[in-house]
């Protein structure tokens, strides 16, 4: 790698430290030195980074792409818990708490990882109270989405649940079509029943019923909100 590139990457790495909610907290002085402490990970669309139970290395930050997180069960049935956006942390509570990992990671296209080592983020915690801080506040807010995403399941109806997990994908990955405010995203509907824990079949009947209402649009392997403020109703929101 040239002098050039070299410095172009490390930009890069210094912005999406930057923008986390982990490592935003310091000062640029600090970021800088972790940018020794680092490693670059670059993985292809559908290449598995981690899987549930095995060691963990460290802590991650997505660069590029996205991070598929999931369950799944030895007969091979899979829940999609989320998908980590650029800027976002991955392995905090198996770093913290020295277990293993919690999740399956999967890799979007073209999506690129920082690592900072399990030893050096220890190390990092102790002796900053401003990053031990936001660790806690990271750690308290991924529970209170828990709990709001088990009540959900609970007390809303499976057409609420479509609806939300809908406006969740969307605000993160959907691209306007147009100029009507609609908003595509590329998704199946066995990835999205994944995402909603729930059998295709059963997701399908919710989406055809927001396709009649004029909601949204099905294609092959994508989804299109035709009207959000539509779909926010739909949600209950």
């Amino acid at each position: 790698m040239t002098k050039s590139s070299q410095e172009r990457h490390d930009s890069q790495k210094l912005a999406a430290l930057k923008a986390s909610a982990l490592f935003g907290v310091l000062e640029l002085e600090p970021l800088r030195r972790l940018l020794a402490e680092i490693r670059s990970v670059r993985l292809d669309r559908g290449q598995v980074f981690q899987s549930r139970g095995v060691h963990v290395d460290g802590v991650v930050i997505v660069v590029k792409g996205f991070l598929r997180i999931s369950l799944s069960n030895p007969e091979g049935k899979r829940h999609v818990v989320t998908h980590l956006e650029p800027g976002q942390i991955f392995n905090l509570l198996p770093v913290m708490d020295g277990g293993p990992a919690i999740h399956d990671a999967e890799a979007g296209p073209d999506t690129e990882l920082l690592v900072l080592p399990t030893a050096s983020f220890l190390q990092l915690q102790r002796e900053n109270a401003v990053v031990a801080a936001a660790a806690q506040r990271l750690l308290n807010a991924r529970a209170r989405m828990i709990y709001d995403r088990l009540a959900d399941a609970m007390l809303l109806t499976m057409s609420q649940r479509c609806a939300r997990s809908l406006m969740h994908v969307v605000n993160a990955f959907g691209e306007p079509v147009g100029t009507d405010g609609a908003i595509s995203v590329r998704l199946s509907q066995s990835e999205f029943a994944e995402m909603l824990g729930n059998a295709r079949p059963v997701v399908n009947r919710a989406l055809k019923k927001l396709q009649q209402d004029g909601v949204i649009e099905v294609g092959y392997q994508r989804i299109v909100v035709l009207c959000p403020s539509a779909l926010r109703a739909a949600a209950g929101l």
